[in-house]
């Protein structure tokens, strides 16, 4: 089975310390010289014997090891432990002051805690001992703790309406949440029985216990002549681990309309909502009042907003956030405004959480927007001021031009040129390249996707390089990743999936780590009942003298059945991790 080290690990802190005596007499060489050595004795007699190990966890859970203090001076002596951990662990044992006798020995057991959002990484815990004798002295032991990557992805419905009337369109609202401690990328696919849906992203990019909102647009049948009660389905696929595959649903009841009648009025729903949460004997109250409608008898606008207050995410783990935002579309017009996620171009601004406005207009061939933000939970407040144009050069060819400003510890632009191609209907190209400036100094980068969905085959190329100061989204990065999914047949697919990460690309010694891994994954299924799959992952510290070095490699079985009701899934990891 696959194997988790937790060993324990014997460091050695000895002291060793000497009485020197000498016979007193009044000589003033000889007093001066005895004074030298009794002065001199314990530095020279301390000394520190220390064995590292690296120890393996993941992240949320308890991690005990163990260090050993030898007492090797003629003397009891009393030690003064410290520990020192990373940022957000915690001791689950105190380290109070101990006593050992001549010659003593005793293992010191420590048990951490490491919160469950630790990033996968190489963390280091420092024990340190001072003694009675030489308080001015430290002796220090330290364990390297490897977190492991974990992949765990969670989906949800949150709401949807009640009822809608057919030849309506209404949203569903769905909550992706990645639960590992690796950014990792999600592939969404609808399935909605009759109507069509639409989602705004195929492809989501999550950070480690991030989440983010996925409105599902469904276009309801005007001419419907009995109730339907609409199913829309929401798939989410790790495509780091294709395997992991979640699954969310909404139930929507759309009505036929009662007559043929011309409407006479404008309906813009409300929904009022009164929250409380709470936790330890504190409580708060939250109003959020929400809407969507629109202005014009054909439906050609829409607008949307959304106010929530006060804050409540700082009294309860089930509170959220206050919330302000006010969207409104039309036929060759988009204004938004307040609390949203704004996004450029992949090298300039792929999305990031603020307050601001931003519009884009519709002008023939040519698009055009831009948009003002500054963050809302971080201070000192970050800006960001970006703008686009771009233009249709030809049937399913797209060029445009991005320029972002950034304004945080210091001032930035970036420059880009984006091109995409869609070729063979279900195929595309997008290219990007940046030239970005940061302390007068010009920085630049690429990106490409390669992304295509045939009978039988998907695939998906990415490639991201930028050099080390470049202002953009990515900075300081070579990446590559190839996704690839064949399916010869209904129930048969082979999988394959590679990725390969550098960073610390001048090898700063400043920086700890330059961080390099490669990943690969293999395999086959048949339907839902049963797949099999090869990984192999390769983590290594890139400068002169590495702090870590390290291999896994996994074979996973996995089975499953689905039944009317309820479905059955079971799989199991056979593996072995190396240090090398």
């Amino acid at each position: 089975m696959y194997s988790e080290l937790n060993t324990l690990l014997n460091s050695e802190v000895i002291v060793r310390q000497s009485v020197v005596t000498y016979p007193v007499r009044r000589d003033r060489i000889f007093f001066a010289l005895l004074l030298t050595a009794v002065l001199c004795a314990p530095a020279y007699a301390q000394k520190v014997e220390a064995v590292t190990q690296t120890l393996q966890a993941k992240p949320g859970t308890i991690m005990t090891t163990g260090i050993r203090v030898t007492n090797a001076s003629p003397g009891r002596l009393t030690f003064e432990p410290e520990l020192h951990l990373p940022k957000g662990w915690r001791p689950i044992t105190r380290e109070s002051p101990f006593g050992l006798d001549p010659q003593q020995s005793d293992a010191r057991l420590i048990s951490v805690s490491i919160p469950p959002e630790t990033p996968a990484g190489v963390y280091t815990i420092r024990y340190i001992v001072k003694t009675s004798s030489t308080p001015t002295q430290v002796l220090e032991a330290s364990v390297d703790v490897n977190i492991l990557p974990v992949l765990l992805l969670e989906i949800r419905h949150l709401e949807a309406p009640r009822y809608v009337v057919a030849g309506k369109t209404y949203t569903s609202t769905f909550g992706v949440t990645n639960k590992g401690n690796v950014k990792s990328s999600v592939r969404l696919v609808t399935r909605s029985e009759g109507f069509v849906a639409r989602i705004d992203e195929s492809i989501v990019v999550l950070a480690g216990r991030e989440t983010k909102l996925i409105p599902v647009t469904v276009q309801t049948a005007a001419d419907l002549e009995d109730r339907v009660h609409h199913t829309l389905e929401l798939f989410a696929t790790l495509l780091e681990d294709t395997t992991i595959v979640m699954r969310a649903s909404s139930l929507v009841d759309v009505v036929p309309r009662v007559a043929a009648v011309e409407e006479r009025y404008l309906e813009l729903p409300i929904s009022l909502r009164l929250r409380q949460a709470g936790q330890n004997n504190v409580s708060a109250q939250q109003l959020e009042v929400a809407g969507y409608g629109t202005f014009t008898q054909d439906h050609r606008d829409r607008i949307e907003f959304l106010f929530r207050s006060p804050e409540t995410q700082t009294k309860s783990a089930f509170g959220q956030r206050d919330e302000y935002k006010l969207n409104y579309q039309t036929s060759g017009f988009e204004l938004y405004a307040g609390d949203q996620n704004f996004s450029l171009s992949p090298l300039t601004e792929v999305g990031r959480f603020g307050s601001g406005v931003g519009a884009n207009v519709s002008l023939g061939s040519l698009k055009v927007g831009g948009f003002f933000n500054e963050t809302r939970y971080y201070s000192p407040k970050n800006k960001e001021v970006g703008g686009f144009a771009n233009v249709s050069v030809s049937d399913g060819i797209t060029a445009g031009i991005n320029y972002l400003k950034k304004t945080e510890q210091t001032q930035s632009e970036v420059f880009s040129l984006r091109g995409i191609a869609n070729f063979l209907r279900n195929n595309e190209l997008d290219f990007e390249y940046g030239i970005g400036s940061k302390d007068e100094i010009k920085q630049n980068g690429y990106a490409m996707r390669l992304g295509g969905r045939e009978r039988w085959i998907s695939y998906d190329v990415r490639l991201v390089k930028t050099d080390k100061d470049f202002p953009g989204y990515y900075h300081d990065l070579n990446f590559t990743s190839l996704t690839m999914n064949l399916q010869p047949s209904a129930n048969t697919r082979f999988e394959a999936y590679f990725q390969e990460e550098e960073r610390n690309l001048g090898r700063d010694t400043n920086q700890v780590y330059a961080p390099h891994s490669r990943f690969y994954q293999f395999g086959v299924g048949y339907s839902n009942l049963a797949s099999l799959h090869f990984r192999t992952t390769h983590q290594e510290d890139l400068l002169p003298v590495p702090k870590y070095r390290r291999k896994e490699d996994v074979i996973q079985a996995r089975t499953g059945y689905s039944f009317e009701s309820v479905s059955f899934y079971a799989n199991a990891d056979f593996g072995t991790t190396t240090d090398l």
